[in-house]
């Protein structure tokens, strides 16, 4: 149910985190519920803005508690702020590590005492794990999008002989290229919002020398996705709107856009991703295998009716 839905049969968006934290950077303190956080015992969180929609609380707390893990999970906004005065209050705090979404994955990662290659060879950090009070970043979205393919090609869903279309040119897109990069597909393809972000995704490709061939287009270039595998990893796009989205199978990375796409597509949810990087990320923690089951179960509760 996380990973695939057909004929448009998508989920709703999701209730906002019951647990959220804002950084006000003019008390420099962090607030929940409009009051300074005074957190009892370590915590953990998701980094992002937005952020509130996340439902990494959920799978991750579910985590924690199933494996009698002394730590809260929360999200966590940032406004308006500098990411040094960030880390200054953070450090200051028990926070063991701390996951990271858009727009800070390659902020942070430039922040970071030191990456993992994952981290290096993406540019981008997903994750930060508190080692000696220096910040180690890295990047397990990599590593969850190789598990996502995976089992789409164990169920038949894809296969090699296919044509890869990734939209987007972002942080999400580097992991994404990489990610496929192991796979024997037909080919890539990669498409921009503009001819600046094309000119900075080549030159990303070419210096980090990811061993796969791909080809650049235009976003709203009309060329027919049939039989394709499309990656979805833009954010607030109507994708109807730009693509003929027909007789494809569609990877949204985004958790619930509204994208409906038409009864003969396929249409993988981004919870497919989130439940695999948020395992990946557990076990790089902890040094432990994460409660799979416990997470995918914790997801699935939360998702809206």
């Amino acid at each position: 149910q996380l990973l695939l839905l057909e004929s448009g049969e998508r989920a709703g968006k999701v209730t906002e985190s019951a647990r959220n934290l804002v950084y006000d950077s003019a008390s420099n303190e962090l607030l929940l519920n409009g009051k300074c956080f005074l957190p009892e015992r370590p915590f953990m969180f998701v980094l992002g803005n937005p952020v509130q929609h996340s439902l990494s609380p959920v799978m991750q707390q579910a985590a924690f508690d199933s494996q009698e893990i002394d730590c809260d999970y929360y999200t966590l906004e940032l406004i308006n702020v500098s990411l040094t005065d960030f880390r200054a209050v953070i450090e200051s705090l028990q926070v063991p590590g701390f996951n990271v979404t858009a727009p800070y994955k390659q902020s942070i990662a430039k922040i970071c005492d030191s990456l993992t290659e994952e981290a290096t060879r993406s540019g981008n950090v997903n994750c930060v794990k508190v080692v000696n009070d220096k910040w180690v970043g890295h990047n397990t979205d990599i590593g969850g999008m190789k598990k996502v393919i995976s089992n789409l090609i164990y169920d038949n869903v894809v296969h090699g002989g296919m044509d890869i279309v990734i939209l987007g040119t972002g942080s999400a897109a580097r992991s994404v290229l990489i990610a496929v990069s192991s796979f024997e597909f037909n080919s890539v393809e990669v498409r921009y919002h503009t001819s600046h972000s094309a000119d900075e995704f080549v030159d990303w490709h070419r210096e980090v020398d990811v061993q796969c061939a791909i080809t650049m287009h235009y976003l709203a270039e009309l060329i027919s996705d049939a039989g394709k595998l499309l990656v979805n990893c833009l954010s607030n796009v109507s994708l109807e709107n730009i693509l003929k989205i027909d007789g494809c199978t569609l990877l949204d990375l985004n958790y619930f856009q509204n994208n409906q796409p038409h009864a003969n597509v396929s249409y993988v949810p981004g919870t497919a991703l989130l439940l695999e990087q948020g395992a990946l990320a557990f076990d790089w923690w902890f040094g432990k295998p994460a409660p799979f089951d416990v997470m995918s179960k914790a997801l699935l509760d939360n998702l809206p009716e």
